[in-house]
């Protein structure tokens, strides 16, 4: 009996979650894809402007955040057991992780440090860059450390991967902890769930606060400081997959509230859903114009009230876009490729820069036109390249 209702009840939910919104015969849910895939772009996007521009702040102020988030919605790790997980783990997030480190370290070291402004951005001429210390800093796996100028933005993977591991135990303790207590109902038991992970994001909120405030510089293995400031996104996405599942009068409700205002019509509730998400965006240029640059790493909050609320401003407008979008093929194909164009995306870019000085120095200047231009041809190529390793050796990019 208690095995059913976890099933049920936990956060392992079913496949139909997404109602309407899933594959018929797939676990894939059409608008998280979209989503997936603006969130990519972003984060391509991000890594071509400059980071103290209007841009710039716009972006970091979310880009990564939102990603977590997702992330958190569509995990499913905790129907493993302990060892299953980790493997699984280890497969699709850290294997890719070390061969694209070995990759972009061997390039580093081949074609020299003038590729940093490509690959790695903040690089130090102070710092190590010798092979020992590239390869140190793969082990090490910390792009504050300086010895990730390889390639910075794989941090994320050791990043994910901790955050991964904290909520796969949480959960599981939960789990054990609902099992001792075999008299609570399933309304009780949905309870201690609910409790559990609001506890746990607002410990991680607390972190950063903690972190940012007491001016704190941890540089820990795997980012595992990063993780556990970003575990509060992953565990809001975990949150919004369990609200239609455990809390369906809530959805029904709103959807009925919808339908009432658009009187049924799925144009103007793709309409209103798009105004919304400016509206939202619109306060995040706002706000991170004036609090300046913020990103998702402890070290660059600076104003951490402020990054809190643009990063769930924009997260927010993002999935509100791609609940507007709904189902679009191009989009979802991205969203399904999505560690690949971020294992890759600065290979393309280190290519224009040597091949066009040109557009490089558009792309340094900040011309969106030109930036937005060269992030779609970066995305077509990582794409064109992920078709091949799919193929070829799909377990470089996590995939089977």
């Amino acid at each position: 009996m208690f095995k059913k209702i976890i099933k049920t009840n936990s956060y392992r939910g079913s496949r139909r979650s997404g109602g309407s919104d899933v594959s018929a015969g797939s676990s894939r849910i059409h608008w998280v894809d979209t989503a997936k895939a603006i969130s990519i772009f972003c984060i391509v996007f991000g890594h071509t402007i400059r980071d103290d521009s209007m841009a710039g702040n716009f972006i970091f102020s979310f880009n990564t955040a939102v990603f977590f988030m997702l992330s958190g919605y569509t995990f499913r790790g905790d129907r493993r057991s302990s060892g299953a997980f980790i493997v699984n783990a280890l497969k699709k997030i850290m294997l890719p992780f070390y061969f694209w480190s070995i990759v972009s370290i061997v390039i580093y070291t081949i074609a020299g440090q003038g590729i940093t402004g490509s690959l790695g951005n903040r690089a130090s001429a102070s710092v190590n860059n010798s092979l020992t210390g590239n390869l140190m800093g793969m082990l090490y796996a910390n792009s504050e450390t300086g010895l990730m100028n390889w390639n910075r933005p794989l941090w994320f993977l050791p990043c994910l991967f901790c955050i991964e591991c904290i909520w796969f135990a949480v959960l599981k303790l939960t789990e054990k902890t609902i099992a001792i207590g075999k008299s609570l109902s399933g309304k009780h038991q949905n309870t201690v769930v609910d409790c559990t992970a609001a506890s746990v994001i607002l410990l991680s909120f607390a972190f950063m606060y903690y972190i940012t405030y007491s001016h704190s510089n941890f540089i820990w293995p795997l980012e595992s400081e990063t993780a556990l400031s970003m575990c509060s996104y992953f565990g809001i996405g975990l949150m919004l997959r369990r609200i239609p599942e455990q809390y369906p009068g809530l959805i029904f409700g709103t959807r009925t509230f919808l339908n009432k205002i658009t009187k049924g019509r799925a144009r103007i509730k793709t309409v209103m859903l798009a105004a919304l998400a400016g509206v939202l965006f619109a306060f995040v240029i706002i706000l991170s114009h004036y609090a300046g640059h913020m990103d998702s790493r402890p070290d660059d909050f600076n104003n951490v009230t402020a990054y809190i609320l643009c990063s769930l401003a924009g997260s927010a407008a993002i999935i509100l876009i791609s609940r507007a979008v709904g189902k679009f093929l191009p989009f979802e194909y991205v969203g399904r490729r999505t560690l690949a164009i971020l294992v890759l995306h600065k290979f393309p870019l280190y290519i224009i820069e040597i091949l066009s000085p040109s557009v490089h120095a558009l792309i340094r200047k900040d011309y969106l036109p030109v930036c937005i231009a060269v992030d779609i041809v970066i995305v077509l190529l990582c794409l064109a390249v992920e078709k091949l390793l799919r193929r070829f050796a799909p377990i470089t990019i996590g995939a089977k």
